[in-house]
C-alpha cells in the first residue's frame, strides 16, 4: 500500500519531482554505495528522467560481496580510486574518529 499526502501524491512521485525541478545544469553527482540508500536513490533518479552520473569510492576495504553486486547490477556506476590506499591514510593520519575524520 502507497502512502499518499494530501495532494494525493507518493512518497516515489514527489521525489522524482523533485529531482525534475532542481536538476542542475550539469546533472547530478550520485554518491554510490551499494546499500539499499544508494540503490533505491539511483532507481529514483533513472525513474526521473535526469542527467546523473553515479561515483563508487572503492576504498579497497569494502566486502567482496558489495564490490560483485556492483559489478553486476551497476555497471555504468564510475570507480573512484584515492591515490593511497586507506591503510596508508591510517599510518598518515591514524584512525578516524568523530573527532579525526579525514575519509
Amino acid at each position: 500500500m502507497q502512502q499518499l499526502n494530501i495532494y494525493g501524491n507518493t512518497k516515489e512521485e514527489l521525489a522524482i519531482e523533485f529531482m525534475r525541478e532542481h536538476e542542475p545544469p550539469e546533472g547530478y553527482f550520485l554518491g554510490f554505495s551499494g546499500g539499499k540508500d544508494s540503490v533505491v536513490l539511483y532507481d529514483l533518479t533513472l525513474k526521473a528522467g535526469v542527467k546523473f552520473e553515479a561515483y563508487y569510492s572503492a576504498t579497497g576495504i569494502d566486502p567482496p560481496e558489495v564490490i560483485k553486486f556492483i559489478r553486476e547490477y551497476y555497471p555504468t556506476v564510475i570507480w573512484k580510486r584515492p591515490e593511497n590506499s586507506f591503510f596508508n591514510q591510517i599510518q598518515k593520519w591514524g584512525y578516524p574518529t568523530r573527532f579525526t575524520r579525514w575519509c
